[in-house]
């Protein structure tokens, strides 16, 4: 058996009347959309700016920058996965240094 609480009653939902009357906000200026409409843009030569821009960078791996190299290499083959571990538990108490007295404390 279900139990309402009248005093909510008031603030339910009205049968065939939606709880969103006006719809979904509009959106605000999402910078996202407006560099992917841009990078869909066609040239002339039917190239859009976004294989221009790959090309560019292309170029510029094989003139030897390094940094458009690993540009590439982070987005062709992934960044290297870096993971911490800990070797061996410790049983020593964690040092505290008060920084007003560079001197270091042992609880």
């Amino acid at each position: 058996m279900e139990k309402k609480a009248k005093h909510l009653k008031e603030y339910q939902w009205k049968k065939g009347k939606s709880g969103n009357p006006n719809g979904r906000p509009k959106k605000d200026f999402a910078l996202n959309d407006h560099i992917r409409s841009i990078a869909n843009l066609e040239d002339e030569d039917k190239k859009t700016v976004l294989e221009k821009v790959v090309q560019t960078v292309y170029n510029e791996a094989l003139a030897g920058n390094m940094t458009a190299v690993s540009f590439l290499a982070d987005r062709i083959l992934g960044k290297p996965q870096q993971s911490v571990s800990l070797k061996e538990e410790s049983t020593e108490p964690i040092k505290i240094i008060d920084i007003g007295n560079h001197d270091a404390v042992e609880d």
